[in-house]
């Protein structure tokens, strides 16, 4: 169910600008243009989880409806004027919970509404997020880990590189990670067509980008950096600090965490992130809790990996070629535990053959050279 959202703004290029985002993050919307108006409708309906509340409105102002807001329990953020200090330090002694200034970011408020919405215990989270941030094979991880998804009941929306979907449904794809808008619209679009889950590649540049800003993740996925992106990030330090910000920094901060042992910068990363499930086709360090993917074979038709974990063992055998598709699997098994799936469910990953342009098998029956 989505958290409703009452706007008391009287610039209606700002409450639509405000209704049009909120709604393509699947927020249910009311909006006022006048104090008057808002007043006699709460009177009426007051079954909102956040207002956004113009100070300055004519007539009824908004120092004198926040009030009425708090006698309702309805959670306030002031929307204020730039460099409104006394107005901004009004509204927080009057019992608002948090303040921007106009004209703001409509990522940054956002932000700041799912704070307030969490703070307040009212915050309805619609998704389940799986994300991957890597350099080498997020797309096929993506889409082994909808396909592992699907098979275990879900309905699973995907945003990547080569395309996004939603279950089934193909939709055109310009950028690995859209930008703040396309991207919520997507979200809204999932929820409308009954997905439970979403599975998305996250580039270094979104996150640079804050495109990805509030996007409450369940999980998310690391296997390693390589120098892809200097161009952008100048260097690697800087490129690994820009990654690290999914783990460390964007919510939530009890996400599940999967990282790659067998990587120089996975291992600085796990220092940093001790509750993250550590992977890789090496044995992990002792004391830590570690997925080892024991490769027991590996050739033209395909891999067999024997996994290790907390005196567990399970095996799966998969058509994807090569070591590091082995280490595909093992990000989407890490992940997949950290986020409730079972072992047992695994054995879904060994009818996957592969995406379309990567590494993709060709059969050759009449043994042409």
């Amino acid at each position: 169910m989505s958290n409703k959202i009452l706007i008391i703004e009287d610039d209606t290029a700002i409450a639509q600008v405000l209704r049009l985002n909120l709604e393509c993050a699947d927020y249910t919307v009311t909006a006022f243009d006048n104090g008057l108006a808002a007043w006699n409708a709460l009177a009426a309906d007051h079954d909102y989880d956040l207002a956004l509340l113009d100070m300055m409105l004519p007539g009824v102002d908004g120092f004198t409806l926040l009030p009425k807001l708090q006698e309702y329990g309805i959670p306030v953020i002031c929307l204020t004027a730039m460099n409104d200090a006394q107005h901004e330090v009004q509204g927080l002694r009057g019992g608002a919970e948090d303040y921007i200034a106009k004209p703001f970011d409509m990522l940054a408020l956002m932000v700041r509404m799912e704070k307030v919405l969490r703070r307040s215990g009212k915050f309805n989270e619609i998704y389940h997020f799986r994300d991957l941030t890597l350099d080498n094979g997020k797309t096929t991880t993506v889409c082994l880990l909808k396909s592992l998804l699907e098979k275990a009941g879900h309905k699973v929306g995907l945003i990547g590189t080569i395309q996004n979907m939603i279950g089934d449904r193909a939709l055109p794809a310009a950028r690995t990670t859209p930008d703040t808008y396309e991207l919520q619209s997507l979200f809204a679009l999932m929820v409308a067509e009954g997905c439970d889950c979403c599975v998305m590649e996250v580039s270094s540049h979104a996150i640079d980008q804050q495109r990805v800003c509030g996007v409450p993740f369940a999980g998310a996925a690391f296997t390693n950096l390589t120098q892809d992106h200097l161009d952008f990030h100048k260097d690697m330090e800087s490129y690994f600090k820009t990654k690290a910000k999914l783990f460390l920094e964007l919510p939530r901060s009890e996400k599940a965490m999967a990282v790659n042992a067998d990587d120089p910068w996975g291992r600085r990363l796990l220092e940093l992130c001790p509750r993250a499930l550590s992977f890789g086709l090496q044995q992990g360090p002792p004391r830590r809790r570690h997925l080892w993917g024991e490769l027991l074979s590996a050739g033209t038709g395909g891999c067999h990996l024997r996994m290790h974990l907390e005196g567990r063992t399970w095996e799966l055998r998969s058509p994807l070629v090569g070591a590091f598709n082995a280490s595909n699997l093992l990000t989407v098994q890490a992940l997949a535990l950290e986020t409730g799936l079972d072992p047992e469910q695994f054995t879904a990953l060994e009818s996957f053959t592969g995406v379309c342009g990567r590494l993709e098998r060709v059969d050759n029956p009449h043994e042409l050279s």
